[in-house]
């Protein structure tokens, strides 16, 4: 599959049955709850900033011509999510998904979805270190999920030469026939696991 037609696959195949409150985020299709506790909603503009100012890797695959569609193609997460007094340094993107619109006909396990999830991402990130792991599977009451190793790598904004570094953990969760994709980005290792864990494991089902 073209990167492009990849992007517009994951773009139009978000669900959007999602209520918003103060503290807690309404997953109506998974019939689930997310409590925010230390966390707090980021405004999606900030994600439309970033993306229009990002400087894509100089990869094979991304001809000149090529990176402004992907630009403009690039799935906008349902959810964006910063943490309490890390505000500059922390961000949580979360998009839902069937099962199926990741997997197509392929019988995909939860852990496979995560190392594609691994291969795709890299092609959008000058990535600097970070294996394609083979993550383990964990339960949870209603729902299983895996994590990726650490992903490492450097950033800039168009125009600027000042290189970035940051961190990315990709968790895919399954709720039944969905599947939950959670980029957790850091800078500084600032975002420790235990408050990655403390974040999923504030799924709840929703009564």
């Amino acid at each position: 599959m073209k990167l492009s037609d990849l992007l517009i696959h994951k773009k139009t195949g978000q669900l959007n049955n999602i209520v918003f409150e103060k503290k807690h985020i309404i997953f109506n299709d998974i019939k689930a709850v997310l409590s925010l506790n230390e966390w707090n909603y980021s405004e999606q503009s900030e994600f439309d900033s970033f993306i229009a100012s990002y400087d894509f890797p100089n990869r094979e695959e991304f001809k000149k011509k090529d990176k402004e569609s992907v630009r403009e193609l690039f799935p906008k997460p349902q959810v964006i999510l910063k943490k309490n007094e890390k505000e500059n340094e922390v961000r949580v993107a979360i998009a839902l998904y069937l099962k199926q619109t990741l997997t197509g006909k392929t019988l995909l396990h939860l852990r496979s979805i995560n190392k594609f999830e691994q291969m795709e991402i890299r092609y959008f990130l000058d990535f600097t270190k970070g294996p394609i792991n083979d993550p383990k599977i964990e339960k949870r009451d209603f729902f299983e999920f895996c994590q990726s190793s650490d992903i490492l790598f450097n950033y800039n904004f168009i125009g600027n030469l000042e290189s970035n570094s940051a961190r990315l953990r990709i968790v895919t969760l399954a709720f039944n026939e969905f599947i939950m994709l959670l980029y957790a980005f850091d800078k500084n290792t600032s975002l420790t696991q235990d408050e990655l864990d403390s974040l999923i494991n504030s799924f709840k089902k929703d009564n």
